[in-house]
């Protein structure tokens, strides 16, 4: 019986449901992006929301940046998630290849999306 309440918490600890699923989303512009779960496109930084913790949101800032004309144009975004310093949204410029696998929800939790039209996809399994 107390192997039994031992897994029981356990899974009581396990992250379950963050809302992020790997595939394409449209953002509220009608703009396309492939979603990336866990995974993070470090630098290439053209803006930081501090703000902003959810996917939607901050592609909807994307599509702003590039509805602005600013230069260089807002190709897809990272949104940081845990730890607390690198909570936001982050704006890039530069997406390429994959990225770096940031889904441990214990260090960092990274999620991703590109935009479809101005970035090409890349297979996962790559």
């Amino acid at each position: 019986m107390l192997a039994i309440q031992s897994l029981f918490i356990i899974l009581l600890q396990l992250p379950v449901g963050r809302g992020c699923v790997d595939g394409e989303i449209e953002s509220s512009a009608g703009v396309l992006y492939d979603v990336y779960c866990g995974e993070d496109w470090s630098g290439n930084d053209l803006g930081y929301y501090d703000d902003v913790n959810n996917l939607s949101i901050c592609l909807n800032d994307c599509d702003t940046w590039n509805s602005q004309s600013q230069s260089p144009p807002c190709v897809g975004v990272s949104l940081g998630l845990y730890p607390p310093s690198v909570v936001g949204c982050y704006l890039k410029s530069l997406m390429e290849g994959l990225g770096y696998p940031q889904n441990n929800p214990n260090l960092y939790l990274v999620d991703s999306a590109k935009n479809v039209k101005l970035v090409s996809p890349q297979s996962r399994s790559e």
